[in-house]
């Protein structure tokens, strides 16, 4: 927005040389022993086809002039690690200011999320904030454990997007499975892939379950339902705009990628990981399975349902206390201790 008409001369001008251009990688690219340079060369190619290094260059240039025209002395933003936030980073410490860098991890990680998953030593070299506010203790784990973060840059704060989660009681539990919510994410693939494998299970049983099917808020439904072949089920669209409304009236949640499966389990409803054959594991709860179950075909998936309503109303209770406890801990509540994460970094 702040950038300047000479500034978007010189983007447009750097990104018509890179597409131009041939592609030179220095250093080793191969990962276990396995050359991958013709996937990296291939990811550098599409950026510069498409508009993402135009719109990272940009980032870069709207930075310097912001910082020309104000006086900053902290920055609060979403952090994803996404090249456009490396590219802001980049223009402020080579401005060599002194302003504050403080990223709010704000969603759930799974093992797809690559931006959050650096090499053994890449913190040395990538321009990070000073600060990583996660939202609760399992997320800074993760980008600690499992991401190479440096520790001393992240801090637990809370979640504010599910502000509220902690305060909402657990759905009583039905001892038959009748109503079933799916929630849908991430792209048109993911929504037409569980469109047919629902199919597969429920075409034959029109009358033994209620569907309701709530899908991505930026994806075309419609388009999703013309793209899958001999859709034949009967199902209804959820169209609340909150999702507790929705939950509330669920036996059991059935998702692919979604958040949600947490917001589920944190309110005591089971869940079901549809697993659609990704080849990087897309799934939030990819390191918890207390209350979380895996239909991998469809043919399995009446069976578990038939398995979870065959659990112990007392061995039930302890599972759902184990779920609500994890997803706490997943997203933090959102009260005047845990925000002190915000104003202290």
């Amino acid at each position: 927005y702040y950038v300047s008409l000479p500034g978007i001369a010189i983007c447009f001008i750097r990104a018509l040389l890179k597409y131009y251009s041939k592609i030179k990688i220095k250093g080793d690219t191969k990962i276990k022993g396995q050359e991958v340079g013709c996937l990296v060369k291939w990811a550098i190619r599409e950026d510069c086809r498409t508009h993402r290094f135009f719109v990272n260059l940009l980032s870069y240039y709207s930075t310097k002039s912001f910082l020309r025209r104000f006086r900053v002395n902290k920055l609060l933003y979403p952090f994803e690690n996404r090249p456009w936030e490396r590219m802001m980073l980049y223009a402020i410490r080579e401005g060599r200011k002194n302003i504050k860098t403080v990223g709010y991890q704000h969603s759930a990680i799974s093992l797809r999320h690559l931006n959050y998953m650096l090499g053994k030593d890449e913190h040395n070299i990538l321009p990070l904030p000073d600060r990583v506010i996660a939202t609760g203790v399992v997320t800074k784990e993760i980008m600690q454990d499992m991401g190479n973060f440096p520790a001393e840059i992240l801090k637990v704060g809370c979640a504010l997007r599910q502000h509220g989660l902690s305060d909402l009681g657990s759905n009583n539990r039905r001892m038959k499975i009748s109503n079933i919510l799916v929630i849908l994410a991430s792209s048109l693939d993911e929504h037409v892939q569980t469109l047919t494998f629902l199919n597969s299970v429920f075409s034959n049983r029109q009358n033994d379950y209620k569907i309701c099917i709530r899908p991505h808020p930026t994806i075309s439904f419609e388009e999703a339902k013309r793209l899958t072949p001999l859709l034949n089920f009967n199902f209804t669209e959820d169209k609340n705009k909150n999702i507790y409304e929705s939950l509330k009236d669920a036996d059991i949640v059935l998702y692919n990628s979604s958040t949600a499966g947490l917001e589920a389990i944190a309110l005591g409803i089971p869940v079901i990981y549809i697993d659609l054959g990704d080849f990087i594991n897309p799934d939030p709860l990819f390191n918890f399975s207390d209350f979380k179950w895996c239909a991998n075909q469809p043919n399995s998936l009446i069976g578990i349902f038939k398995s979870i309503e065959g659990i112990p109303g007392d061995r039930f209770s302890g599972l759902q206390n184990r779920a609500k406890e994890y997803a706490l801990k997943y997203f933090y509540p959102v009260n005047a201790e845990n925000t002190k994460a915000f104003l202290e970094s």
